[in-house]
């Protein structure tokens, strides 16, 4: 299935990043390409990731915590797809993809299932009512980059 309009939101600690990113058709062959942006938007948004170690991950459709690899980018596209009314058709409609970044220094197991939490409290805000309140921020810092 082809994704042309993507809403990438990247988390670190309480705050939250948001750009839209358009591809050509068929973007989940994309993977090695788009975690290099990934990380220069999570260097750009927060400077001190700079010289850091950095993990992506993303939640999947059993709502566990997956290591975001180019290998597992099709997944995290597909799994956002199937998420909602937004496929990704036009700019209007983008698939909304969440994803959490973690300096791997700060990587804790928060349980037995796939939940992954950071000593510097880092995790990604899950609930639809904690994203809508990051609303504001997301603008303002998207005005920035």
């Amino acid at each position: 299935m082809p994704f042309e309009h993507i809403l990438l939101k990247l988390y670190f600690k309480q705050e939250c990043m948001r750009t839209r990113r358009s591809f050509q058709k068929d973007c989940t062959s994309q993977g090695a390409g788009v975690l290099g942006k990934i990380k220069s938007l999570a260097v750009l948004a927060w400077p001190e990731l700079t010289e850091k170690s950095l993990r992506f991950y993303y939640c999947d459709d059993e709502n566990d915590d997956c290591v975001l690899l180019p290998e597992t980018w099709d997944d995290a596209v597909l799994t956002a797809a199937a998420v909602g009314d937004n496929k990704g058709e036009d700019s209007e409609h983008p698939v909304v993809i969440r994803v959490t970044v973690v300096v791997e220094d700060d990587i804790v197991v928060a349980d037995g299932y796939g939940q992954v939490a950071a000593k510097t409290d880092t995790a990604r805000k899950s609930t639809t009512e904690e994203n809508e309140v990051q609303m504001e921020i997301d603008k303002t810092v998207e005005d920035k980059v």
